[in-house]
């Protein structure tokens, strides 16, 4: 007689709640981008499909992984974010160049990037959003690392050498507190801030990781 079969209930992996902040396109720029992510997975052989066009941002600061959103910290951010929107002006995002961060596993993002020369207001107020955040709010290690702005379009298994590419560009006036669910393609819109200042983005705050 055979032993009974044993039925395993399927487990499902805990969520990774993500928060970061983050400038997203305008929606005349996501339709842009919308139609050039088609053209260069055409143009590169690619397999990958595009992200989901709601999902297209500019990551400013992670502010770490969770296994529920800290109250807190949301609080703390909250309240940075929403000083420094008062005292900065907008100002424009330009991206020109299409490449892959090619990664162990071999899903390379493929992104679009920008460098400072071009974006010297995109860099000053990075920098002073981590420093106000810093005074509020406990920040992963990480906050040290070099601010490259990109914009993912896609993961592929190919890696995609740097190139040129025409310009993107739209007026960034308006950030966002992002809680993403990590695996589940899923972005919810925490909280956001219209910048409304007559400053442009100068660092006026000490440099606290320098």
């Amino acid at each position: 007689m055979k032993a009974p079969t044993k039925l395993i209930a399927a487990v499902s992996p805990p969520i990774i709640n993500r928060l970061f902040l983050a400038f997203i396109p305008s929606l005349s720029t996501i339709d842009l981008i919308s139609e050039l992510a088609v053209a260069l997975r055409q143009q590169y052989g690619l397999k990958a499909q595009p992200r989901p066009s709601t999902h297209f941002h500019i990551t400013l600061q992670w502010l770490g992984d969770f296994p529920e959103v800290p109250d807190a910290l949301v609080s703390g951010a909250t309240k940075a974010c929403a000083t420094l929107a008062r005292q900065t002006a907008p100002f424009e995002i330009h991206l020109d160049r299409v490449l892959s961060f090619r990664k162990p596993s071999g899903n390379h993002p493929l992104v679009l990037a920008g460098n400072e020369e071009h974006n010297p207001a995109l860099f000053q107020f990075q920098k002073r959003l981590v420093s106000e955040l810093a005074r509020a709010v406990p920040l992963p290690k990480d906050s040290r690392r070099k601010f490259k702005p990109h914009l993912t379009l896609m993961y592929d298994r190919q890696d995609v050498a740097e190139a040129p590419i025409a310009p993107v560009r739209w007026k960034a006036d308006e950030f966002r507190l992002i809680h993403s669910e990590v695996g589940a393609t899923r972005h919810h819109h925490l909280a956001s801030w219209k910048l409304c200042g007559s400053e442009s983005p100068t660092l006026h705050t000490p440099d606290l990781f320098g």
